[in-house]
């Protein structure tokens, strides 16, 4: 099974399980409420967003990817844009800050990637593509699926949101355990802080409107010892900041 068969089975049997998870929130699953029917917090005290001078690359040029390295590259170019669109038609939708914020920080991300793109000479599959627009033709039905859902109630789009970022931080563990070179690994290491801290943003609105969401993509431990970390805008260093899901972890039984 291919990286984006892998990603598009775990975010729609996700998707499927936010039916069932959100049938105990506040507003009921298939309605669609109107954003001021619907709790929200206020995002400014969370860290949800994310610098250009924090997310880019210093490229390493003159060397040789992986065939994997290469393919995770041009894949987290996608997976990125994905992020960033759902979240900017949700935040259209919903009209709440959180969906805008995080929209702009994937596109701080997506450039971030589109340096390692440049610098290696891969192909850009982002090019000349609009938003919602995927090269990947699975890619593009996600997409479509997770607007649907998100679009049914505000709850419903900020489990979309949670789910997203689960998905994010899962292949990134992936991509930093295959990564060689210095400049990628760091990217990967921006991104996954970012995803961390976007994660943390979609619990706190969630909790806020009562609902004591699960993991649907990482493993307890995981989830729980991000959910308890400081929000990190800094570079993950070495071990630093890193909980029991990193690649050098406690080991928590993922497969790529």
């Amino acid at each position: 099974m291919n990286k984006t068969t892998s990603l598009t089975a775990r975010i729609l049997l996700a998707v499927v399980g936010i039916v069932a998870a959100l049938g105990i929130g506040s507003v009921a699953y298939g309605a669609t409420a109107h954003p001021s029917d619907v709790p929200t917090v206020d995002v400014a005290g969370t860290e949800v967003d994310d610098t250009a001078e924090e997310a880019s690359a210093v490229p390493t040029t003159g060397t040789e990817l992986s065939a994997a390295e290469a393919d995770g590259i041009v894949f987290m170019v996608e997976e990125e844009k994905l992020a960033r669109d759902v979240y900017s038609t949700l935040g259209d939708i919903w009209g709440v800050p959180i969906f805008d914020k995080i929209a702009s920080a994937e596109q701080i991300h997506m450039d971030a990637v589109l340096s390692l793109v440049s610098a290696y000479g891969l192909a850009d599959p982002s090019s000349g593509m609009a938003a919602g627009e995927f090269v990947d033709p699975e890619l593009q039905t996600l997409y479509d699926d997770l607007v649907t859902t998100g679009s049914r109630s505000l709850e419903d789009a900020l489990e979309v949101g949670a789910v997203v970022e689960e998905v994010d931080i899962e292949d990134l563990y992936d991509y930093l355990a295959e990564a060689s070179k210095p400049d990628v690994t760091a990217v990967y290491e921006r991104l996954l802080s970012g995803s961390e801290n976007h994660l943390r943003a979609f619990v706190t609105q969630l909790n806020a409107n009562g609902v004591d969401r699960d993991p649907v993509v990482l493993d307890s431990d995981t989830y729980e010892s991000i959910l308890a970390a400081t929000p990190d805008r800094g570079h993950r260093g070495g071990e630093q900041g890193r909980g029991p899901g990193s690649p050098q972890g406690n080991g928590r039984g993922h497969s790529a």
